[in-house]
């Protein structure tokens, strides 16, 4: 789970629990004390889940996601077919620092699905306390909460 109902009473409206500003963590720091530990209780182990992979940057401009040359996904979570192929990209997340929503990085996420050589469903954001998720057909994002990845 990625937050117990206590967290979820104390969450901003921004997706933030709410403390001194001299505790926020930055990104690295959150990808590995909020995020990984998130990523594992859900299920997720090390085989299928890949760090920094190169797919395709983009830049968010007024709003909007365009290509550049070169980028690195957070995390792309893969899932196995069968036992004789290859784990299979299904989802790709986006982590940004505490301080931020934890949308802040939809766009940029739903680009490198756009850009890269994966044909993923879903993409998600966050900022440690809580996903947002979204397919990567829709543009409406949603609040995954507890749910599985």
């Amino acid at each position: 789970m990625w937050c117990g109902e206590d967290d979820k009473e104390r969450m901003d409206q921004r997706g933030r629990i709410p403390h001194s500003p001299m505790t926020a963590l930055n990104e690295a720091d959150t990808r590995a004390k909020l995020i990984d530990p998130a990523i594992y209780r859900c299920g997720w182990s090390e085989e299928f889940i890949s760090r920094e992979q190169t797919l395709g940057a983009v830049e968010v401009v007024a709003g909007k996601g365009r290509r550049r040359a070169t980028g690195r996904t957070d995390y792309t979570l893969r899932i196995r077919i069968n036992a004789e192929t290859q784990p299979v990209a299904v989802a790709l997340l986006e982590a940004k620092k505490e301080s931020l929503p934890p949308g802040h990085g939809l766009n940029q996420a739903k680009g490198y699905a756009a850009t890269s050589r994966h044909n993923v469903q879903f993409v998600f954001s966050s900022n440690g306390h809580l996903p947002m998720q979204s397919r990567c057909s829709s543009t409406a994002p949603s609040t995954a909460g507890r749910r599985k990845i």
